[in-house]
């Protein structure tokens, strides 16, 4: 995970499953605007998230 503004560091997840992603957006309520790959468990991530993020693919 990186911060787009500063292009730091923030986190690493433990793999690329939905369920670590979505985990982690719900105890950062800040993180709103999202700048992904095309990854097929990122997008089922922010489905199981059920909160409104802008994607940015």
């Amino acid at each position: 995970m990186l911060d787009a503004d500063t292009h730091r560091p923030v986190d690493v997840l433990p793999g690329r499953d939905a369920e670590p992603l979505a985990a982690w957006l719900r105890e950062h309520p800040g993180a709103d605007i999202v700048c992904r790959d095309r990854a097929g468990a990122y997008s089922e991530g922010f489905d199981l998230l059920r909160r409104r993020i802008l994607l940015n693919t």
